[in-house]
């Protein structure tokens, strides 16, 4: 019986292998062992089987590779099916994500609306400012008499119409500008000391402002010179505000000469 020639069963590129192999045949503890295998009546009949089943086999080793790889694989697998419960409870809020994304549009019109909204706001609050500023002045207005006690001896609220009505002539014979005029009007209380036989000694013009700053005093101190000019009588100025100022405050109106007055009222709405 002929032996296989060994070449036969490597492939012609593998020459390392086919090396190794003729090396390992050479030990004296194989060679004789394998001889016998291969001078064995199955050998030929091994052989053949390798040879018809070729194809097999390498699709046998292929998936012996893949199956290698799937194992080297085995902790990423491991790692991922951990994370199925997050996986399992962000599917859950899907819905509630895609509801979400619905109300987008609803949004980002909401948002193009906020300017208009912000114009709102400010035109309101500038409202309730002057509605509050309002009440504060008639409320002082009323009690003007408690306001100016310790300030002015028996006072009480001038005659407008008469006030106003001397503005006009002054307007008219040139004595003060349009302006003038305006800003007489605009007084926000004119009050009057009496003497017996209700003579009027002294005027006060008085600024009523929840807050104030010093244009409110210049405005007070302008104010009380104009009446006291086209009236003929001395003028005293005030600012009548609710809320305590600060020290710089006070010397503005030393500079101005105008009497500042804490008289807070609770009852008008401004705490």
């Amino acid at each position: 019986m002929s032996t296989p020639d060994i070449t036969d069963l490597i492939p012609q590129e593998a020459a390392l292998v086919r090396q190794m192999v003729l090396e390992i045949v050479q030990h004296p503890r194989i060679r004789e062992p394998l001889m016998r295998f291969l001078l064995a009546d199955d050998f030929p009949n091994l052989v053949a089987m390798v040879r018809e089943n070729s194809d097999n086999i390498k699709l046998i080793l292929e998936r012996l590779g893949v199956v290698e790889e799937a194992v080297q694989r085995i902790p990423a697998i491991e790692e991922a099916v951990q994370r199925i419960p997050a996986i399992e409870e962000a599917v859950q809020r899907i819905p509630a994500i895609e509801k979400a994304i619905e109300r987008i549009p609803a949004i980002e019109k909401a948002i193009e609306c906020i300017p208009a909204l912000e114009r709102s706001v400010r035109v309101l609050q500038g409202h309730v400012g002057r509605l509050l500023g309002n009440s504060y002045e008639d409320q002082c207005a009323r009690q003007i008499v408690a306001i100016l006690d310790g300030f002015m001896d028996r006072a009480v609220l001038a005659d407008r119409e008469r006030i106003n009505a001397l503005l006009v002539e002054a307007r008219h014979a040139g004595q003060i500008s349009r302006a003038e005029l305006i800003d007489g009007y605009n007084c926000d209380i004119i009050a009057r000391g009496r003497e017996d036989g209700d003579e009027t000694v002294t005027l006060a013009v008085a600024e009523a402002s929840i807050t104030f700053n010093r244009q409110d005093l210049e405005t007070a101190a302008r104010r009380a010179e104009l009446i006291g000019r086209i009236a003929g009588v001395a003028t005293d100025a005030y600012l009548v505000t609710h809320h305590e100022w600060p020290e710089a405050m006070d010397v503005a109106a030393r500079e101005l000469n105008v009497t500042i007055i804490s008289y807070p009222i609770s009852d008008y709405g401004v705490e």
